[in-house]
């Protein structure tokens, strides 16, 4: 349908709501006509009037809700093919959802409303309320060929001539011991000849269309000679010369010795069922040509009275869907079920028995598998009605939903992602400034002791102490944040250069020996290559940065004991390891710890000084210079970070 053509009434009771709804609806369809109403009752009204394709129901209205509106809506004939797309303010309302199902609603949205999500639900709606049009119209058809059949066959006994000529229904046998034929008066006008008219069997035959004469011929001798019944469609060509499409039903009648001694049957002009056939069958290729540039599947679905399922009428959508034809699922609905992802195969079941058995409307979304294709996630939306002989149809459509539920579970990780960062940088900040105010109010505090009249010399030396000791902490801080700035914003570059690697980690050793000693911690090495084979390509300083970094963290972490600063060449790379008997990691920490703005355990780290920036700085350093770096750590008994790099 045009967007022209496309009615859209929205129900509200609150006008900025309303003023919302129009706006979002211009944007996507500029030529729509939306027409609004304040409450349910002049809702109802100007639904009656406009009949429109689909409605907008918020469900919190005064006076009347928007589930009672809905119910009197899908309760009136005339406006119960008008989709709903139900409104409400909480998402997750898993009650409200269960009452719009019960209202007959289409369709359920939670404000704020997602323009994209509208938009497809719309498109749907339309879809659905022209499907609703196509069938309601052809109910109309033929519940009125049915109503015409109907009547010719509940005629009295008194009026079966009568009905027999209106019908073009007659009676015709062959007595073989008397061997004579007989024709009703009605089989000899559909022949064009008189009543009383009684041919030879050749005769009869000979009144058949050339193509079909062998046929007749065969299933009359093989009823005539075996007993085998016969029901055909043939053509004869009457008196006059006209074609006429007829049904000619023959069985044999036996005596009472089993001897066949009686062809009997009955023969009907069906020209005018042919006719409606073909109308019906034209109709079916205008259907298909119709949806034929459509994706998704429009359908009639169902279930026959022993309980098996199939699709009679099939929209072209259905390769894209389930990957096969319409063809295919005539009378066989295994090719669908086949491909329905097996973990959601029961529910789709269970929920189609719910709606045949409640007559509820039918929706779901399911995953589908087609060989060869990605899984496909499914929106399917129908309608039941039962019919006398008990089957139960659905009209409806499938619609694949796969880029919006992918798009929508992306979302999803993405605000959680970002709410997470959020977080974790409010806690950063939050340490980062209690990191910075604590050696700034150091330096303050001993600077002003400073300016005392009588402090002594030694005091003096003390004082310069503790503030040169404050001003490293914030330089080293301040570096971090620096490093990290650089990193984020990817100007962190890379300069490589020859250098001796036993004598840096000497100069390493050499420059925490003292702290170590202090904290009586031994720092033991083990070089992995002779001074002369030490000599490689890399970045010296980012290396420098990273083992500085690894052994600060390990004296921090550590009370006492042991600190092993070793490396080994391992193929084409170097290996690294800085491992302590500190305090540990545990194990659902490991993961997190070189995450920017996390420490390994909030509740630990905060005793002791840092912004907590090193190792996602190391992480990245290591990176760069195309290696890994990992964490192997016992919670209370130490740990052991290790780091490659390509050697040369």
């Amino acid at each position: 349908m045009e967007n022209s053509k496309i009615k859209i009434l929205a129900i509200d009771d609150n006008p900025d709501n309303l003023t919302t709804l129009k706006a979002l609806i211009k944007d996507s369809f500029p030529e729509a006509i939306t027409f609004t109403a304040m409450n349910g009752t002049s809702g109802i009204h100007l639904a009656a009037k406009e009949d429109p394709d689909v409605i907008l129901l918020d469900i919190v209205m005064p006076e009347m809700d928007g589930f009672e509106v809905c119910l009197k809506l899908k309760a009136n004939s005339i406006l119960s093919d008008i989709p709903i797309i139900l409104i409400t303010a909480i998402k997750g309302d898993k009650e409200s959802r269960i009452r719009a199902m019960e209202c007959g609603a289409e369709v359920f949205i939670a404000k704020p409303i997602d323009e994209s999500e509208l938009n497809a639900l719309i498109r749907s709606m339309v879809k659905i309320k022209a499907a609703n049009n196509y069938k309601r119209s052809e109910n109309v058809r033929l519940a009125a060929l049915v109503s015409e059949r109907t009547k010719q066959m509940e005629e009295s006994i008194d009026l079966m001539r009568i009905a027999g000529k209106s019908a073009k229904l007659g009676g015709w046998n062959v007595n073989f011991e008397e061997n004579r034929s007989y024709w009703s008066d009605e089989v000899a006008a559909i022949h064009e000849m008189p009543p009383g008219y009684t041919p030879t069997v050749e005769e009869g035959i000979n009144y058949y269309a050339p193509e079909c004469r062998d046929r007749i011929i065969k299933v009359f001798t093989d009823c005539a000679q075996n007993g085998i019944p016969y029901d055909e469609e043939l053509e004869i060509i009457t008196n006059s010369g006209k074609r006429v499409w007829v049904r000619t039903i023959g069985e044999a009648v036996k005596d009472e010795n089993g001897k066949i001694v009686k062809v009997q049957g009955a023969f009907q002009d069906i020209s005018e069922l042919k006719i409606a056939e073909e109308t019906v069958r034209q109709k079916d290729i205008q259907f298909r040509k119709l949806s034929s540039n459509v994706s998704d599947l429009i359908f009639q679905f169902k279930r026959k009275p022993d309980g098996s399922y199939c699709v009679p009428i099939a929209s072209e959508g259905i390769k894209n869907i389930f990957g096969c034809t319409p063809e295919d699922v005539l009378d066989d609905f295994s090719p669908i079920s086949r491909v329905i992802y097996p973990e959601d195969a029961e529910s789709v079941i269970r929920d189609i028995e719910y709606s045949a058995k409640h007559l509820t409307y039918f929706t779901c979304e399911f995953r589908v598998q087609i060989p060869g294709k990605p899984i496909q996630w499914i929106y399917s939306k129908s309608t039941p009605e039962k019919l006398p002989d008990g089957s139960i149809v659905w009209y409806g459509f499938n619609a694949d939903i796969s880029e919006r539920f992918l798009s929508q579970r992306e979302l999803i990780k993405a605000k959680e992602k970002a709410e997470e960062n959020n977080r974790l940088k409010t806690a950063f900040l939050a340490n980062l400034s209690h990191e910075i105010r604590t050696p700034l109010n150091s330096i303050l505090g001993f600077a002003e002791m400073l300016n005392e009249p009588d402090i002594s010399h030694e005091e003096i030396k003390e004082y310069a102490s503790f503030i040169d000791k404050g001003g490293k902490r914030m330089l080293n801080i301040i570096n971090d944040l620096i490093d990290i700035s650089k990193i984020e914003s990817g100007l962190v570059e890379i300069f490589i250069s020859k250098f001796n690697l036993n004598e840096q980690i000497d100069d390493i050793y050499g420059f925490f020996k003292l702290e170590a000693e202090q904290k009586k911690i031994k720092i033991s090495l083990i070089k992995g290559l002779p001074d002369s084979e030490s000599v490689i390509h890399s970045d010296k300083d980012k290396v420098n940065a990273v083992l500085i970094n690894l052994v600060k963290n390990a004296l921090k972490f550590s009370h006492e004991g042991i600190i092993e600063i070793c490396y080994e060449k391992k193929e084409d790379f170097l290996e690294f390891s800085v491992k302590d008997s500190g305090i540990g990691i545990q194990p659902d920490h490991q993961d997190i710890i070189f995450d920017r703005f996390r420490q390994a355990n909030e509740t630990i780290t905060k005793n002791f000084e840092g912004s907590g920036l090193g190792l996602s700085i190391s992480k990245a350093y290591i990176e760069l210079l195309n290696g890994k770096i990992w964490v192997e750590s016992e919670f209370g008994k130490g740990s052991k970070f290790c780091f490659t790099i390509p050697y040369n």
